[in-house]
């Protein structure tokens, strides 16, 4: 991570490893950060956020400045808590400011007299949150650097369709593709073809929601949203991001179901029917209901029972599905289990209708 101490104004290699350079942060400018080098060689390391604070008085550093340092990491070593610092930061360059003009006027401060030291007390505060300090350090930094939000979901993503290191290997270039000459990718690209109006179940963390307003006046919204392998854009139209625009908010963990879109030659593209909140699910898997459910619907309508399946398949759990075909009057046991909730009834009953549902709770 940055630091004060270590931290130049580009990366370099530092124990095997590469040492973020302070450059690299936001509102930290590379005049200031060769300043803070020269400080160092000159009279040492830093000892401390104070030390640091007081010493580069005579420089142009700002508040901004010193958030973002506390905020990526940059001042950790003192061992110190981000948010004890972002508590008295200010303080202390209010005091350090004091003390640089009095130096200008000539005046001889009193704790400098008699080498006493005039400490702040850091408050003992709990720590910024786990989410908090990711997000800052991306926002600052433009990387996670202390963890990952989504290092504690990893299971989630086995229930996903697609996600981003897939999408990217599908819509490469086929020239690409031939001058890469990966057998395994291009068994993959073969087996995984892109459809027009294909169903996908993805998810992650909204990074980016940029709202836009449609010819007519009607708010759509493009959301970015980091997996653990990269980034997909989806598209949320009008009908369906005035549905969710409580949900699609910058942070938030997030399933999203939707269609590829495959058309006029452009590059496939992900557009969303509906937005789920991770929270949100876990409350219903709470409350999920176990026993059996019946659907009514033909099976031979190849477009529906792939819908069906598709809806089916995204929601595993221990509940039995039998299916009664309507065209030949034949019922069969759909060969996985599911998980019993709204998510699943409301997205089969778009498909085929509520009539045709019927759950049948264990007893």
């Amino acid at each position: 991570p940055p630091d004060v101490n270590k931290s130049g104004t580009y990366f370099k290699v530092e124990n095997k490893g590469i040492r973020f350079g302070l450059g690299g942060l936001k509102h930290v400018g590379t005049t200031i950060i060769e300043q803070m080098e020269k400080e160092r060689e000159e009279n040492g390391d830093f000892k401390s956020m104070e030390d640091f604070i007081d010493r580069m008085s005579d420089y142009p550093i700002n508040k901004k400045m010193v958030e973002c340092l506390i905020l990526s990491g940059a001042f950790d070593s003192f061992g110190k808590t981000r948010s004890s610092c972002m508590a008295v930061y200010e303080k202390l360059m209010q005091r350090a400011h004091k003390e640089k003009k009095n130096r200008q006027l000539g005046q001889i401060s009193f704790f400098a007299t008699n080498d006493i030291v005039d400490t702040v007390e850091y408050p003992d505060i709990k720590e910024f949150s786990k989410k908090t300090i990711l997000k800052y350090e991306r926002e600052i930094i433009g990387v996670y650097m202390s963890g990952h939000p989504l290092e504690d979901h990893v299971s989630k993503f086995n229930n996903f369709t697609l996600n981003s290191e897939m999408f990217s290997t599908l819509i490469k270039p086929e020239e690409e593709m031939m001058d890469e000459g990966d057998d395994e990718e291009d068994k993959f690209s073969e087996e995984m073809q892109l459809l027009d109006g294909q169903p996908f179940t993805c998810g992650g963390i909204i990074v980016e929601a940029k709202k836009n307003r449609t010819k007519s006046g009607r708010d759509m919204c493009y959301l970015k949203i980091e997996d653990l392998s990269g980034v997909l854009e989806v598209t949320l139209f009008p009908a369906i991001y005035s549905k969710y625009r409580d949900v699609v908010e910058e942070d938030n963990m997030v399933t999203i179901k939707g269609k590829i879109n495959v058309r006029d030659g452009n590059n496939p593209s992900l557009v969303g029917d509906a937005v789920f909140l991770w929270e949100d699910e876990e409350k219903v898997k709470k409350e999920d209901k176990k026993g059996k459910v019946y659907l009514r619907f033909d099976t031979k309508d190849i477009d529906v029972y792939s819908k069906v399946k598709n809806s089916l398949s995204s929601y595993p759990g221990d509940a039995q599905v039998i299916i009664r075909c309507t065209s030949t009057g034949s019922a069969f046991n759909f060969q996985g289990k599911v998980t019993i909730n709204n998510y699943l009834i409301n997205e089969l009953s778009g498909i085929i209708g509520n009539e045709n549902i019927v759950v049948q709770e264990a007893k």
